[in-house]
């Protein structure tokens, strides 16, 4: 990995409510949850008890004060990441690791996947795991994407490919996954396939290429902006270009570029739709306009090779370098009070299209009192519901009963917050 010069951008001068200015913001320097060379922290998870959890190497560490001292937990782990339905998930080297309570406690997946050649998809290096809105469970890596319908107890290879990257979904329902470069000799026949990004609108049954938009790239990674539902494609070129961030504004069936030119790892949306990113060369980047343009903000950081990234729920953000130095911003990013309000969540309406009958998937960090309105195409109130929720997951009945075909919107709100998803009725 080749370390460039770090460039720092102007900074914004942009100051959201209850944020600090882009120029303001400093990272300090806190433990090392481990102390080796080229020992970068992977993924950074902030729970609802104040903790947060990180991985490096195969290890998993928990910090109950803000990065200021680590303790090692009793398992391994490779990358952690939060699903809308399962709470957390852990990748491990043989399995995944499932957790409904915080990582309190954890259930092992069934790891029993078909296999390409000898390696299992969970066991490969690029293999990750992600969770639709609707409940399947989908895991790529080496051998390609393979789906579960009964909660990881059986599952199905639905897409073929060497080299799959992550998976994510879009706002509309549909899942996008990356296919990496792949580059090989085999039987004297040299080999040389592109990288790609593939859609699915049907759970993964039928696949459809994207169109190509950039030839020289090597890897992908994808990541869905949970509020504004913008997608965001990383992609990692060569020496000489280093690497590239594109936008989606239309979940992900045309892509324009950003002036982020690196390879970006983990992204964090703030609840006022602010945008924060790592990135592997060039430190982190900050965004007030939806991802499109992109200003560095990396004073206080050692190294500019960064990597993991999350907002803890304090208002800090929380990253690491490429030592497993971590670090945290001085000073909150939101205000406690505004991420307060960032406790509810939720996934797609299920089916989608709907016959008449139709729950969507619902999960709350603190007990609220919501309302549930169906509206219809020109935004008329055409059923509405209110409702108190206990913490936790719920499935939410729709009332849209006796409705006529056609193209609605599900609106969730809660306070000053609202959240909208398109549901189709066809009978």
């Amino acid at each position: 990995m080749r370390l460039l010069p770090l460039v720092l951008l102007a900074a914004l001068l942009i100051t959201p409510a209850g944020g600090l200015v882009a120029q303001e913001l400093r990272w300090q320097l806190t433990a090392f949850p481990e102390e080796a060379d080229f020992a970068f922290i992977s993924s950074m998870i902030a729970l609802n008890d104040g903790s947060m959890l990180a991985t490096v190497n195969n290890s998993v560490y928990r910090t109950f004060d803000r990065g200021d001292s680590w303790e090692t937990m009793p398992f391994d782990g490779l990358f952690l990441q939060r699903s809308p339905n399962k709470g957390l998930l852990l990748k491990t080297d043989s399995h995944f690791l499932s957790s409904a309570d915080e990582g309190r406690t954890w259930s092992a997946l069934s790891d029993k996947l078909d296999m390409a050649s000898q390696d299992y998809v969970l066991s490969h290096s690029s293999a990750a795991l992600f969770v639709s809105s609707a409940g399947s469970l989908f895991g790529s890596g080496q051998a390609g994407i393979f789906r579960s319908l009964d909660e990881g107890q059986s599952w199905t290879q639905v897409f073929d490919s060497l080299m799959t990257s992550n998976i994510v979904e879009t706002q509309d329902g549909g899942i996008l996954c990356a296919i990496n470069r792949f580059q090989a000799s085999i039987g004297g026949e040299k080999i040389d396939r592109a990288a790609a990004i593939f859609r699915s609108d049907d759970l993964g049954e039928t696949w459809q290429e994207l169109p190509l938009f950039d030839p020289l790239v090597n890897n992908w990674r994808l990541w869905t902006a949970p509020i504004t539902g913008t997608v965001f494609a990383s992609a990692n070129l060569d020496d000489q270009f280093p690497g590239r961030v594109y936008r989606s504004s239309d979940n992900g069936l045309s892509w324009n570029t950003t002036n982020l030119l690196d390879f970006a790892w983990a992204f964090v949306e703030l609840p006022d739709k602010r945008l924060f990113v790592t990135a592997i060369n060039s430190g982190v980047h900050f965004s007030v306009d939806g991802g499109r343009l992109w200003s560095g903000v990396s004073n206080g950081l050692l190294d500019p090779r960064v990597f993991g990234l999350a907002l803890h729920p304090s208002g800090v953000l929380m990253t690491s370098d490429f030592f497993a130095r971590a670090y945290r911003t001085q000073s909150a990013v939101v205000s406690v009070s505004h991420q307060a309000n960032a406790t509810l969540r939720i996934g797609q309406p299920t089916p989608n299209p709907s016959p008449g009958a139709g729950s969507l998937p619902v999960h709350l960090n603190q007990p609220l009192d919501l309302r549930i309105e169906i509206l219809n195409e020109i935004g008329q109130q055409v059923r509405s519901t209110a409702l108190r929720l206990q913490s936790g997951s719920h499935s939410l009945r729709l009332p849209i009963a006796g409705l006529a075909n056609g193209a609605y919107y599900c609106r969730i709100t809660t306070g000053g917050s609202a959240l909208t998803r398109l549901l189709l009725l066809q009978r």
